[in-house]
């Protein structure tokens, strides 16, 4: 069965939801797997406004930002909770 990558990015970003709902510090990497999974959070907003957020590009900052969300400075130093980046491969039988 084959996918279109930005299919496999909202299935990933949507899996990846309930993985973050208890972390009260959650890190977001950049690239169009961030993208997505912002727009999720963001359409969950009620699950994530009182988290913070620690991003590893301006874009990401700048996203979770504009959407209302608090995000911390990358140099002050603080290790997020949980950190997700880019999805490079996806095991079906495990979702």
């Amino acid at each position: 069965m084959r996918f279109a990558m930005s299919d496999l990015k909202e299935l990933l970003a949507s899996e990846t939801l309930p993985l973050l709902a208890n972390e009260n510090l959650i890190g977001i990497g950049t690239g169009r797997t961030a993208r997505t999974l912002i727009e999720k959070i963001n359409i969950n907003k009620e699950l994530f406004i009182n988290k913070k957020f620690i991003t590893s590009s301006i874009d990401s900052e700048i996203r979770l930002s504009n959407y209302g969300f608090n995000v911390l400075s990358l140099y002050i130093g603080v290790r997020p909770d949980i950190y997700v980046d880019s999805f490079d491969s996806l095991l079906l039988q495990k979702i």
